[in-house]
């Protein structure tokens, strides 16, 4: 008896001293990573990328061109569209339909469902990080985000519509007109439509040639500590951004700023307007500037959702966001598994193109990808590298959405995408260098699958 209790406390010592021993291990990542970017060891990137950056923060605005300069305003105009089902033929499908906002701007379906219950050929992608690439959808096919915006409203498998036949819609729809007053009126138009819609173009606001901001800015709004939080004092970065994600949530609602008086019947009534400024802005109502105001909206408020996860708290300092497993897999994905040659800088993506194996040449799943685009032989099978921003939420992944979770993808990348070429296949792809099994442990895949999370 004494014998077995003897053997039972030397096993329930070695699996403690294993656990202990374990924890140990990890936590010397703990030491490599809690600190600012500019002190990390440098990763091992392969010698054929060039123009590698670093990890960073999300920048605060994304680039922005001179014509489409940002405002408040046009923003929201943008979201009132990117969920407006009028710019489809059907009536029922906007842009929204295929990027929830619960989703990280995708729809968690392998491939999108669109005009008449057709399947998109390709995954939606996520359109977050829309705002920081040069080149468009899967095959870069879009140049800027005005010229991707119109590319759903007229592809036959998702809205199916005419530019002509959207802009119409919205040219009669009166519930417009007051917002694209205030994105793309001059100043006396702004103030004749103040007359009308004052909760829109405060009289204040266009004399002193300002926008209303549509959306939480910490700076407009620190005098609103509503819940007080700058008498808590000292906290982590992470809290006091939970702290005023719940202030905003509540403070800056619709729900919250709009009162039940004499006033809310006027907001939600269209007034009587003279038939020459209707037509007025009817002219302001274009194809072109119903794209500026989406891409206004995918800039701005559209990207917001993205700065906050938990990867992006820890690059800003707060070295509690992360656990010692997922400093792991940090390390792993810098390092070991050769994530970082694609993903890397403060999109998680280097924006170029890539064939990673999954073209499927020669198969039914066949796609040439950026090929064709571009013409060019050695771009067949390549596809945009995604951001990898929330990429926890954008399941299933690939172009085709055929990798349904992340630990599959993992996998198939640490096996070097074994997919064999068909033999009759009439294009030959070139898979990238890049691609080669990884020999990653069960352990190591779930400490990189865990980093994939924090993203």
């Amino acid at each position: 008896m004494k014998k077995i209790c003897l053997l039972s406390a030397l096993a329930a010592l070695l699996v403690f001293t294993g656990c202990k021993d374990e924890k140990e291990s990890l936590s010397k990542y703990r030491e490599i990573y809690a600190k600012p970017v500019s002190q990390w060891p440098k990763p091992n990137i392969d010698e054929s990328v060039a123009n590698w950056e670093e990890f960073a923060p999300i920048p605060r605005t994304p680039p922005i061109p001179d014509d489409n300069k940002f405002v408040g305003n046009k923003a929201h105009l943008g979201k009132e569209l990117f969920n407006e089902p009028r710019l489809s033929k059907s009536g029922q499908i906007s842009c929204e339909s295929c990027h929830h906002k619960e989703m990280a701007s995708s729809d968690n379906l392998p491939r999108s469902v669109g005009h008449d219950m057709q399947i998109h050929r390709r995954n939606s992608p996520s359109t977050q990080m829309a705002a920081f690439f040069d080149e468009l959808f899967w095959d870069g096919r879009a140049g800027s985000l005005e010229e991707q915006v119109l590319g759903p409203i007229t592809d036959e498998t998702e809205m199916a519509n005419t530019l002509e036949n959207a802009e119409n819609a919205i040219k009669n729809a009166p519930e417009y007109y007051a917002l694209f007053v205030s994105s793309f009126g001059d100043e006396e138009m702004k103030k004749t439509w103040a007359k009308w819609y004052a909760w829109i173009l405060p009289q204040s606001q266009i004399e002193a040639n300002k926008t209303v901001h549509t959306h939480f800015n910490a700076e407009n709004n620190a005098s609103q500590d509503f819940l007080g939080i700058t008498k808590l004092g000292k906290m982590d970065a992470r809290l006091n951004l939970e702290l005023k994600e719940q202030e905003r949530s509540i403070f800056n609602s619709s729900g919250f700023k709009t009162l039940l008086n004499s006033n809310a019947a006027q907001k939600t009534a269209q007034p009587e307007i003279p038939q020459e400024e209707i037509e007025k802005v009817k002219k302001l109502i274009t194809i072109e500037n119903i794209a500026k105001a989406i891409a206004a909206f995918e800039r701005g408020p559209g990207i917001m959702g993205a700065r906050n996860t938990r990867f992006q708290l820890f690059l800003k300092g707060d070295y509690e966001a992360l656990s010692d497993e997922e400093l792991w897999g940090l390390d792993l994905f810098r390092n070991k598994a050769g994530c970082m040659n694609c993903h890397y800088g403060a999109i998680l993506s280097d924006k170029k193109f890539h064939n990673i194996g999954l073209d499927f040449a020669g198969r039914a799943l066949q796609d040439l990808g950026r090929y064709e685009v571009t013409g060019n032989v050695a771009d067949i099978g390549a596809f945009k590298t995604p951001s990898l921003v929330n990429v926890a939420k954008t399941a299933p992944y690939m172009h085709n959405g055929i990798s349904p979770n992340l630990a599959g993808v993992i996998q198939l990348f640490n096996e070097g995408v074994p997919v064999p070429l068909a033999e009759n296949a009439e294009f030959k792809p070139t898979k990238s260098p890049l691609i080669k099994p990884l020999n990653l442990t069960v352990d190591e895949i779930k400490a990189l699958e865990a980093f994939l999370k924090s993203l």
